[in-house]
């Protein structure tokens, strides 16, 4: 279901994953989730798949990825994000 989304994207000229957590986080993948500890044998996703799947949408769609640590810093990117679309659409790019 994600991936046909991405798939959706794909004629969008800005592409962006925004994520509220780091790189470090998917690594240490289960450890440190919401998902209690007793559930963790029965995950089927692996946080190798979940940074392969990362990557592959950056090689394959041209979606930037961002790791923005925590949801504060990742609505002050998104923000900067959407400013420079304005920007770029209203006034042109800034050399």
């Amino acid at each position: 279901r994600f991936i046909s989304e991405i798939e959706r994207m794909k004629p969008f000229p800005f592409k962006f994953i925004v994520l509220e957590f780091t790189l470090e986080d998917i690594m240490r993948f289960p450890e440190g989730s919401d998902i209690p500890e007793s559930k963790w044998s029965k995950i089927k996703i692996t946080n190798k798949y979940i940074l392969k799947m990362l990557v592959e949408f950056q090689m394959y769609y041209g979606v930037h990825v961002l790791f923005c640590g925590n949801r504060k810093n990742a609505k002050l990117v998104v923000n900067s994000i959407l400013k420079r679309v304005n920007e770029y659409y209203t006034i042109g790019r800034k050399e």
